[in-house]
């Protein structure tokens, strides 16, 4: 409380009171702090992973065309030996 001289007169336990409020607020902070950093490394991880399954999909992708084709240029072959047995 404020006296009229702008004498400050805290009620008994008020400072303690005021120093505890201050250090929760001051903890919940960090904690704060502390799970945004956790989420930012997450997003980042996550970002990483992404990149990772898109190439891998790729890969993947480029496998499977490739060996689409090898079956489809197999069975033309195939075909063919068929169809130039048949005219011997």
């Amino acid at each position: 409380m404020s006296g009229r001289g702008g004498l400050t007169i805290l009620v008994p336990g008020t400072q303690q009171s005021l120093q505890q409020c201050q250090a929760t607020v001051k903890d919940t902070r960090m904690t704060i702090l502390e799970i945004l950093t956790s989420h930012l490394t997450l997003m980042d991880q996550v970002k990483a992973l992404d990149t990772d399954t898109r190439a891998w999909r790729t890969a993947i992708d480029d496998r499977l065309r490739m060996t689409k084709g090898q079956i489809m240029l197999a069975a033309f072959w195939r075909q063919v030996a068929l169809v130039t047995e048949g005219w011997m």
